[in-house]
């Protein structure tokens, strides 16, 4: 189960650090209202969803990710 806390991205991040190279991979983050159990932890805005991306950047120990158009099924 994924979980707000960025559990399973920092699994993947450590995967993917010690098995391929960051080019030869696919990775998509999302964010969501409720991101953390914080009074500034929820909410999209433009600092809340760049906060976010920087958490996500660092726990997949990546310096990007990569864009994707929005799936029609909200997946």
């Amino acid at each position: 189960m994924c979980t707000p806390s960025g559990d399973s991205e920092a699994v993947v991040g450590r995967f993917l650090k010690a098995n391929t190279r960051r080019e030869a991979v696919v990775i998509a983050t999302k964010v969501q209202g409720i991101m953390r159990d914080e009074p500034n932890g929820h909410g999209l805005s433009r600092k809340a969803i760049f906060y976010e991306l920087d958490q996500s950047l660092s726990r997949l120990q990546t310096d990007y990710v990569d864009p994707l158009p929005d799936s029609p099924l909200g997946l």
